[in-house]
């Protein structure tokens, strides 16, 4: 390692919408910055900056201490870290971050890998979307070592209003899926209400307006409010791979798992996030 404080080397791969704003931000702050992209125009708006621009992951993995990885899926997360990628690069005392939403086993064995070699893995995905990414207000659910935590922290708070330890490796991946298989739940029973609402002859608008300034409120309903209609989720997109719809259909399915792990059925939450990613693609929602 090269120190404490901003004299930590930080890499990031995985410049999408969320990520993109999220390796500025750390940037922004101060931190040695090293950036890896395969596609050239992704890298543009680091060029000209105090960011390097790494030519392959390993040397990504080289020139870092702390690597923050997002990325669209676990296949993803395995082709960055694994073989030539930055794994090969990092030196002991090295940590990984994987923002990604990913399988819990995925990021076991992505620790399992890294062990050998003195690097620490945590798997610490975001919520808060480009937004919150891009304002800085993120929440990161950590699963991992606490002292590795501890020296992750302030890079994590760079870009991060929330940052949260919750456990083991894999932890912050079940906080994770509970998080979006609530969030998806909750726009189920929205949508539900508000339908009801308005074949009783209720003004949909002024419903909504209501139940906003009411004890019914909420993050999702303030959301739904935009369009007033599923419509919200038409066009919004959190990843540069894949709409929304598929996004939470992902973690709709990794709730199931979580629910089967622990021994339980889907319960309400795990139905209730199928059925609202069911609505979702009855609206025909182009990928």
């Amino acid at each position: 390692m090269t120190g404490t404080g901003k004299g930590l080397r930080i890499g990031f791969v995985g410049l999408g919408e969320i990520g993109a704003p999220m390796a500025r931000r750390i940037m922004q702050a101060g931190w040695p910055l090293t950036v890896y992209a395969r596609r050239p125009q992704v890298l543009e708006p680091f060029r000209n900056t105090t960011a390097v621009i790494a030519r392959s992951l390993r040397e990504l993995g080289e020139r870092s201490d702390i690597v923050g990885i997002c990325v669209f899926d676990d296949q993803q997360v395995e082709d960055v870290i694994l073989g030539d990628g930055i794994l090969s690069g990092m030196r002991r005392g090295g940590i990984l971050l994987i923002h990604s939403t990913a399988h819990r086993d995925t990021c076991r064995k992505m620790a399992e890998a890294a062990a050998p070699l003195g690097v620490e893995v945590m798997d610490a995905p975001i919520s808060g979307g480009p937004d919150g990414a891009n304002a800085g207000t993120l929440g990161v659910m950590v699963g991992g070592d606490p002292q590795a935590f501890e020296r992750s922290r302030p890079v994590l708070e760079s870009f991060a209003r929330n940052v949260r330890r919750v456990g083991p490796v894999g932890s912050g991946q079940a906080a994770k899926i509970i998080n979006n298989a609530l969030y998806s739940a909750q726009g189920k029973l929205v949508h539900e209400a508000i339908t009801l609402g308005e074949t009783l002859g209720l003004d949909r608008k002024a419903l909504i307006d209501l139940l906003q300034a009411s004890s019914s409120d909420s993050f999702v309903l303030r959301r739904y409010a935009v369009t007033a209609s599923l419509e919200y989720w038409v066009n919004l997109r959190g990843t540069t791979k894949g709409n929304v719809t598929n996004v939470l259909g992902k973690d709709a399915d990794l709730y199931l798992g979580l629910e089967d792990a622990a021994g339980g059925d889907a319960g309400d939450v795990g139905r209730l996030a199928h059925a609202f990613v069911g609505a979702l693609r009855a609206l025909n929602v182009e990928t």
